[in-house]
């Protein structure tokens, strides 16, 4: 298996853990949000979550919906890319997903850098967080130099969700940095 792209602060993913067993605990199904600038780690972070599982929540029940593309097991072997074509931009709490989120789904995640334009609301809100040179060593690693620095430079006019965050209503919240263990140059 191959080695994660980031080492995750074990007590932050302890507390998500706890976090969502509790609230599995009131309630059949658990949403978290994951938000964050471009290249801070939120795809990566969903992948995580959708191969590892969340906390004692196995893989196979978590559904992850990343920029509008879910990706679930089918018969348990293959993997199936589900992709909302028509989103419109208006508030849709995922509705042309629901068909795809089975019973087992016992948590769902939803990877986006603007939660307020596709949800109402969430359980648990994830901020991932990153150093802004820590950002741009992505976006340049994974789009290369010129559309990585075109991308970077984008997301620095990109508005903060912490500015929405006081309306979009959550029930916790959670901050997880991605530029923890990497190596200093």
């Amino acid at each position: 298996m191959s080695k994660p792209l980031f080492d995750y602060d074990p007590e932050s993913m302890d507390r998500l853990a706890e976090l969502t067993s509790s609230l599995l605990v009131l309630k059949a199904r658990v949403f978290i949000t994951v938000v964050g600038k471009r290249g801070s780690g939120k795809s990566s972070f969903g992948r995580y979550l959708r191969k590892k599982g969340v906390g004692k929540t196995p893989s196979r029940k978590v559904a992850v919906i990343d920029d509008g593309v879910m990706v679930t097991r089918v018969f348990g072997l293959f993997l199936r890319r589900i992709k909302d074509y028509n989103f419109s931009g208006e508030l849709d709490n995922l509705a042309p997903f629901v068909p795809y989120i089975k019973r087992r789904h016992s948590v769902v995640v939803c990877v986006t850098d603007n939660p307020t334009a596709r949800l109402a609301w969430t359980d648990i809100l994830v901020e991932i967080a990153s150093d802004d040179d820590v950002r741009q060593q992505r976006l340049i690693q994974r789009n290369g130099p010129e559309d990585g620095r075109r991308r970077y430079e984008m997301s620095m006019s990109q508005k903060s969700f912490e500015a929405d965050r006081d309306h979009f209503p959550y029930i916790h919240y959670l901050e997880l940095r991605t530029d923890i263990g990497l190596p200093s140059d």
